[in-house]
């Protein structure tokens, strides 16, 4: 026994066997595309008179013709996937069960499969294999044949047909006997070719038909909600989407208030996603700089900082959580196909990740790229300050330590820890010189505001650092001569 049946056995209740016929097939059965275009074949069931409980089957597609570029079960009738719709080599094959009640219908939705024409000819698509299972208890294969396409690629741009506009007839001209409980018939709904399939502009051809009149045409992408359309002249309707595969569903509603539903999947190649190449791990506020490469095509790059924590105190080593929403870093793009941009603009120290995404001038896009992650610490003003406060805090303490060393050790021992704490302070010392010194290296190459200030803050911070160290160690002579007198 085969899985599906297997599966389809203990999913639903025994029921009454009725022979019936059910088929898979293929929309749009035909069509003219040029080479590099693009074509989108939907996998549908049909099971009028019994209800399937599951459907396999493998499609076969030429792959001398076209490449398979994408395949998708977005707004699929199947509720479980044995094998979820996936290309191997030249095949997509699909398996999934649909729980019970099963379904019945024309327009059962299974996959949709995106082409792309590589040389001019007339090529079958077709099924190599299928099976349709009845929701019956027994597994009853209800398959009576399946239904492929054939595809005519041509070289050159393939001339799209003056379109005509969708049918709508008011409610007068409609015949008042009429009595409709039929949805409107959708006879054109699919995308007109685009000669570069990174271009986010896609057109869809629409035309529907009811003898009651048609009342209105609903969009809905990617499961949103469906929002009237009301420029119905030419009957393209027309549309901007990010990269990647989306699903556009129709609704058409007559005048009596019936509706009929039809999707597709339109399927935006991404442009090459950009690479950043340099970054730096820390960098100071209103600092840093990264660097990348895109490929030829891409004039925009944009980075997105999104902060994973942000600092909110005056001192860099006091990390809080204030919610921050991401920000736009536009970079400079080079024609030699490099780009930088500065980090200057985050105006809050944390931990950001930060990610670059491409753009061409029809408004395509790429993916975003892989996350790097940059932290920001206060500026130098920030820092400075910092230092100016904790110098003096940071003597008295030493100093308070010495005395009470002195007065609650051994006299020699105390006069020992009062050299050891004076070496300590010089050594301190030297390192805070040495940091500043470096701190002017980098503020030379910074011609703002905020470095001139910067600057003169360094040359007081580093006159109150001498001030300190001449009192410190003029105050621990002191201590060492107490401490010698102590010891005679």
């Amino acid at each position: 026994m085969s899985r599906l049946a297997f599966f389809t056995l203990g999913l639903v209740l025994f029921m009454p066997s009725v022979a019936s016929a059910a088929s898979l097939y293929l929309t749009p059965a035909s069509g003219t595309y040029s080479i590099g275009g693009t074509l989108t074949a939907t996998i549908y069931v049909e099971s009028t008179g019994q209800a399937l409980n599951a459907v396999s089957g493998t499609l076969s597609i030429p792959t001398d013709a076209f490449d398979i570029v994408g395949v998708s079960s977005a707004g699929s009738i199947v509720n479980f996937w044995v094998q979820e719709p996936a290309a191997q080599g030249g095949n997509i094959t699909f398996e999934g069960v649909v729980l019970n009640p099963g379904y019945s219908g024309s327009a059962g939705k299974i996959a949709a499969v995106t082409l792309r024409a590589k040389r001019a000819g007339s090529f079958p698509v077709t099924y190599s294999s299928a099976s349709i299972l009845a929701n019956d208890g027994k597994g009853t294969n209800l398959l009576s044949g399946t239904r492929g396409g054939s595809y005519t690629v041509r070289e050159g741009d393939v001339p799209v047909p003056k379109p005509t506009a969708p049918v709508i007839e008011t409610e007068e001209e409609a015949e008042e006997d009429v009595e409709d409980e039929n949805g409107p018939t959708i006879r054109t709904f699919s995308e007109i070719a685009r000669s570069v399939a990174t271009d986010p502009s896609v057109r869809v051809q629409v035309s529907a038909s009811d003898p009651s009149g048609i009342k209105s045409y609903e969009f809905s992408l990617d499961g949103g909600a469906f929002l009237p359309w009301e420029e119905y002249e030419g009957g393209v309707y027309e549309l901007k989407v990010g990269p990647g595969a989306h699903t556009l569903a129709l609704r058409v509603t007559d005048t009596n208030g019936n509706e009929t539903r039809r999707q597709i999947v339109v399927l935006v190649t991404p442009l090459q996603t950009p690479k950043i190449t340099e970054y730096p791990t820390h960098t100071a506020l209103h600092a840093g700089i990264i660097e990348g490469t895109v490929t030829a095509g891409i004039t925009r790059v944009v980075l997105t900082a999104t902060p994973e924590s942000v600092s909110n105190s005056l001192s860099f080593l006091e990390w809080g959580g204030i919610p921050t929403i991401p920000q736009q870093i536009e970079a400079v793009v080079r024609a030699d196909g490099e780009w930088l941009a500065s980090l200057s603009s985050l105006e809050t120290p944390g931990k950001y990740r930060i990610t670059a995404t491409g753009y061409d001038v029809r408004g395509g896009s790429s993916l975003s790229s892989e996350s790097v992650y940059v932290v920001i610490t206060p500026g130098l003003f920030t820092q400075i300050v910092s230092w100016i406060i904790s110098v003096p805090v940071l003597l008295v303490l030493l100093l308070a330590a010495v005395v009470y060393m002195i007065r609650h050790r051994g006299k020699a021992n105390s006069l020992e820890d009062v050299k050891e704490i004076e070496r300590s302070l010089k050594h301190s010392f030297s390192i805070m010189r040495r940091n500043i010194a470096k701190e002017r290296v980098f503020l030379s190459h910074r011609h703002d505001r905020a470095a001139a200030r910067e600057q003169d803050l360094l040359e007081t911070l580093e006159e109150n650092i001498e001030t300190t160290e001449s009192r410190t160690e003029k105050k621990i002579e002191e201590i060492e001569e107490a401490a010698q007198e102590e010891n005679r």
